[in-house]
């Protein structure tokens, strides 16, 4: 049975083969002989399933080899298939198994390459496959959390030529789901997607939340989406829309007649850009089942004006406008609204909304927390205390004042003990309200890195305390929601310190390591690094290194929390 071998039987899907999540980890030719088998075993393979394993470059040309004779094959689902790899490991293994796929003349329909931390370095080496007639039946592409950054612009190259090269072989290259999320696309990126996309045609899915897009990036992929007549989903989430990308959406909206999704979570539209936002929808998107609108500081005059026109629709489902600032009274609006026409069931709950009502009752239907001001809680798990110092502010000097956006970035940017104590009682909360934006691993260990670098200034025990707790939560924070994001934490910080080398020429790692050998060892036995990833940490630090010993004691103490 599939739970006892770790593979999909004949029975359930005569031409599936499945590793899915079985943690193999596929160093040599022998340790691949149990993936090979099922794969010769299989007359007609259709889908190769390898996410949640980990292969090295032996193992997976092994498995190359075989797969070179696998013509049948289409869809590759090899997600989180690089758990605790070097990034310089992961371009030579897929440039194998991309070859593979070449000489097997492969007709593939989905490829799945999500989780895979290999960057712009990894995309170079994937190029070759997505411009061959391998991809020219290419339908589904999910490229998600890949840490692309410039990356972003060399897949964008390789959807253009593609679809040329299959124009020229006679044949028509039909993508319909674009996924690449959490990949640091930015405006930079995003203008060569556009143009991608212009080309296409053809899509009918575009997912690209966290991207760090502001509306500039907006406005050119808002005008790609008026040559993809046929989208259904567009999921710009956590980028940055503002009024002015929310004018370009605008306008393209009435020629999208056939979406059923949108979301705009966490854009930061604000109210005058949702009041903007609520002109592109018309009587006319008849299919239109959800608007997600969460978290955009939008205001009553926004929602009434978006309340008003998503009320008519006659295929809305859910429509959200939770964590923004309405307040009781709005809330108490929109609902009488929808409750008119009867749509009451569509809204979210608003638990979480922002608004400064005066009453300390909640507009929800009194089974929800009352307080809709208080900023969100990140600590799921009660028996881990992530809590800030409120007992002893005054012998601290810890602020009381709620901090602004632009203190918080002062921290992040140059920790200091002054930037801290500005940033109040509060800080942890206030940091990991700020850090969700972005939950990027490269930037999140940067912000660690040099908060680390005041480690040696806290004299009180408070201090340090306090300095571990919110690097803790912030671990906490960023592991729920990416069980890969410690093995790429662990990879960064080992850059940082000079363990690793770095592919930016630029990049100059610490010069001191003992404030960051400190530092992990009070988060080395938190359950926010994976066995794996303490077993990658002792292998570095067993190394010679001048800096390492230079910190004798500080690299003892971590080496002996660590095993």
């Amino acid at each position: 049975m599939a739970s006892k071998t770790g593979y999909v039987t004949e029975e359930e899907d005569p031409g599936k083969v499945s590793f899915r999540g079985h943690a193999l980890k596929v160093d040599t030719m022998e340790d691949a002989q149990v993936v090979i088998d099922q794969i010769e075993k299989c007359d007609e393979l259709v889908t190769l399933e390898l996410a949640g394993n980990t292969f090295g470059v032996e193992g997976a040309g092994a498995i190359a080899h075989v797969l070179e004779e696998k013509k049948s094959l289409k869809n590759c689902l090899w997600s989180d298939m690089f758990t605790g790899r070097l990034r310089g490991e992961i371009p030579p293994i897929l440039n194998l198994l991309c070859d593979s796929l070449i000489k097997a003349n492969t007709h593939l329909v989905v490829l799945d390459l999500s989780d895979n931390a290999f960057g712009p370095d990894g995309i170079q080496a994937v190029e070759k496959l997505l411009t061959s007639p391998a991809c020219y039946s290419l339908q589904e592409m999910y490229f998600n959390n890949n840490g692309l950054g410039p990356g972003g612009a060399i897949l964008a190259r390789a959807l253009i030529e593609c679809h040329r090269n299959a124009m020229q072989a006679g044949v028509t290259f039909t993508l319909k789901k674009f996924v690449c999320g959490r990949n640091r696309i930015e405006n930079e990126r995003a203008k060569p997607l556009a143009e991608a996309f212009k080309v296409l045609k053809t899509l009918e899915v575009i997912r690209m939340p966290q991207n760090g897009i502001h509306h500039a990036g907006i406005t050119e992929l808002a005008e790609s989406f008026e040559h993809n007549p046929n989208l259904t989903e567009i999921d710009l989430g956590d980028n940055l829309l503002t009024a002015k990308g929310a004018l370009a959406i605008t306008e393209v909206l009435p020629k999208l007649l056939k979406l059923k999704i949108l979301n705009f979570g966490d854009c930061l539209t604000r109210d005058d850009g949702a009041v903007i936002l609520a002109k592109g929808f018309t009587k006319e998107h008849t299919n239109l089942e959800t608007v997600d609108l969460d978290g955009n500081e939008i205001q009553t005059d926004g929602a009434i004006a978006l309340a008003d026109i998503i009320s008519t629709l006659p295929a809305i489902k859910r429509f959200n406008l939770n964590r923004n600032e309405l307040g009781r009274e709005t809330i108490t609006e929109v609902r009488a609204k929808m409750k008119a026409v009867g749509r009451y069931e569509i809204l979210d709950s608003f638990s979480d909304d922002e608004g400064d009502d005066d009453s300390d009752n909640d507009a929800d239907d009194g089974n929800e927390d009352n307080n809709v001001n208080e900023p969100q809680d990140f600590d799921d798990k009660p028996e881990h205390s992530y809590g800030d110092l409120t007992a002893k502010n005054e012998e601290i000097n810890i602020s009381a004042v709620v901090p602004s956006d632009d203190q918080v970035n002062e921290f992040l940017t140059n920790p200091s003990l002054d930037n801290l104590m500005l940033i109040g009682s509060n800080c942890t909360t206030v940091i990991l309200n700020h850090i969700s934006r972005d939950k990027d691993a490269e930037i999140v260990t940067d912000i660690v890195v040099r908060m680390s670098a005041i480690w040696s200034d806290c004299e009180a025990e408070q201090l340090r305390t306090l300095l571990v707790n919110i690097i803790t939560a912030i671990l906490a924070e960023c592991t729920r929601d990416n069980p890969f994001f410690s093995s790429q934490f662990i990879s960064y910080v080992l850059m940082h310190m000079g363990l690793i080398k770095s592919e930016d020429k630029k990049f100059k790692p610490l010069d001191k390591l003992t404030n960051i050998l400190l530092v992990l060892s009070e988060i080395a036995n938190t359950e926010h690094l994976s066995k794996l990833d303490k077993e990658t940490l002792l292998i570095f630090l067993s190394k010679p290194n001048p800096k390492l010993f230079a910190s004798p004691t500080e690299l003892s103490i971590l080496i002996g929390n660590l095993v």
